[in-house]
């Protein structure tokens, strides 16, 4: 009779058991896959978070309480679309964590394998990092939906990451002086009107005989204009109208103050101060190379507020920066403007350099396709270069 199973008996791993070289050339043969993993949320249609009785669908902070957390484990640039924003007819079906759909790639699922492989993985990740030149993966998300997701849920993502691109777009806040230019504007035209009408009282004779000449003289003028039009058949042609913008439903409050705290987070992480001795600062990503931010403010006046704005994106990630190359793109037009920031690693100092443009000369962002090329970047999910050879 065979004995009785033990219920906390580990079972039998067969890749301890091959020889240390064997086991470092299977991480490095797992590692050298490229993984793309795209990250945002979207609302559930027919939900009305309005209602009294409305029960969340999500329980993470600054999400709209009618989103759910997407997620793709390739490049998908229909999630990140600001102009057809997607949504779902239902939330996905999920375990018992809640996100058992979640795509694991090849270097997290490594990690999670055992305490020994864990230990082994990222040590050989440290060592193979300054030769690595495909290895990483290619996180992709939206703002601030995308990024509020990946800090609740998958922030360990950040320490397998070779680049993190985020888009979006920032609703300024509302100007408070409007209210009381309005009420100026309308104190002076009433005091104009008041002044208007006491100088016409006082010179009532002059504006009578002045009306009687003007009346004289469009009488004819039409007279005049039927007598040339007589055989002719008048044209007129009517102004192009305008395209109609898109208009950029703004964010709550609560979601943008998150998502603040989110990007600031993120940036430390990546792009930590050089260490010190004695210094408590963590170790940067092995993998990490860049991280990439393209942020779209839809407003006329954007330009002079994108810099003062504490809340903005662009401020949040130069604030955070301690150390970087930053290459920064600024686009203006004529319904907003939008910024690119690229980030390089530079423990050593920060080295920026910013290129101002116009969206007209690039064809603008009159169209609705327009304005999302530009928001997605256009060597985005196309792979990357090593050695000369792209990876796909």
């Amino acid at each position: 009779m065979p004995p009785p199973s033990d219920p906390h008996a580990t079972s039998r791993s067969f890749l301890l058991e091959l020889p240390t070289e064997l086991r470092l050339a299977i991480y490095d043969f797992a590692l050298s896959d490229p993984d793309s993993i795209t990250i945002t949320s979207a609302p559930v249609a027919g939900d009305d978070p309005r209602a009294p009785d409305y029960i969340p669908r999500n329980a993470i902070p600054g999400l709209p309480a009618h989103h759910v957390p997407l997620v793709r484990s390739c490049y998908d640039a229909s999630l990140l679309s600001i102009i057809n924003p997607i949504s779902v007819d239902k939330p996905q079906d999920c375990g018992s964590n809640g996100h058992s759909g979640f795509p694991h790639p090849t270097s997290f699922a490594l990690l999670q394998t055992s305490r020994q492989i864990n230990v082994e993985v990222a040590e050989h990740i440290r060592f193979r990092a300054p030769k690595s030149t495909s290895s990483g993966l290619s996180l992709y998300a939206s703002y601030p939906h995308g990024l509020l997701v990946l800090k609740a849920l998958y922030p360990s993502l950040l320490r397998q990451a070779r680049s993190v691109h985020i888009c979006g777009y920032y609703t300024l806040k509302p100007q408070e002086s409007t209210t009381s230019i309005n009420s100026s504007s309308s104190s002076i035209s009433s005091t104009a009107s008041a002044s208007t009408s006491m100088s016409a009282t006082s010179n009532g004779s002059d504006s009578s005989s002045t009306q009687t000449s003007a009346a004289d003289l469009a009488t004819s003028a039409a007279a005049s204009f039927r007598v040339n039009m007589q055989g002719r058949r008048p044209r007129v042609r009517l102004p192009t109208p305008p395209p109609h913008p898109v208009q950029h439903q703004p964010h709550p409050a609560e979601t943008t103050t998150l998502a603040g705290s989110a990007m600031a987070s993120l940036v430390r992480t990546l792009l930590p101060p050089a260490p010190t001795a004695g210094s408590t600062h963590p170790l940067p990503p092995p993998l990490f190379k860049n991280l990439e931010l393209r942020v779209y403010y839809p407003d006329e006046c954007a330009y002079s507020q994108v810099w003062s704005d504490d809340g903005s994106p662009v401020i949040d990630t130069l604030r955070n920066t301690s150390g970087g190359l930053i290459d920064m793109e600024v686009w203006r037009g004529r319904r907003g403007c939008g910024v690119a920031v690229k980030v390089r690693p530079n423990p050593g100092g920060r080295v920026v350099s910013t290129v101002w443009r116009r969206f007209e000369d690039a064809g603008g962002i009159g169209g609705r396709a327009k304005e999302g090329i530009w928001v997605l970047g256009e060597d985005w999910g196309k792979g990357e270069v090593a050695g000369g050879v792209e990876r796909r």
